[in-house]
């Protein structure tokens, strides 16, 4: 029971840090979102690139098989 009740300790701790320092929050908040945003939508850009690429390919082999 001990280590399950030890992570509560540490997020209580953060909780208090936060608390006592509210410059901390306008300052991580708004970059963590942004840090999340930038690496959902890089993500999303990457999926769609590679999903263009697998069908480029498929139209390409599909013309490709379609001469011979």
């Amino acid at each position: 029971m001990y280590e399950i009740q030890h992570p509560v300790i540490i997020n209580n701790n953060y909780n208090v840090v936060d608390i006592l320092h509210p410059e901390n929050i306008e300052f991580d908040g708004p970059s963590a979102a942004r840090k999340m945003i930038i690496g959902s939508f890089s993500m999303f850009v990457i999926f769609s690139y590679l999903q263009l690429f697998y069908i480029l390919v498929a139209i390409y082999l599909a013309l490709h098989h379609a001469h011979h």
